[in-house]
């Protein structure tokens, strides 16, 4: 009840010093997980490559009825 309000009230007390260090640690913490996100893409194709498989899901694809 009413948390919701008290996070936009706590930004009222950090310096523009603190917002900006805030900022450059999410950016890098993003351009981590975007260069983790791309190594796993890598590595589903190069297991797909020497399974001879295909490993991603087909998103327009209907499951068979058995």
């Amino acid at each position: 009840m009413g948390g919701k309000y008290i996070k936009p009230l706590l930004f009222a007390f950090i310096t523009p010093e603190a917002m900006q260090l805030r900022i450059k640690l999410l950016e890098e913490a993003l351009e981590n997980k975007k260069l983790e996100n791309l190594a796993l893409s890598k590595m589903i194709d190069i297991t797909g490559r020497e399974l001879k498989i295909s490993i991603r899901k087909n998103f327009g694809a209907k499951q068979s009825k058995k």
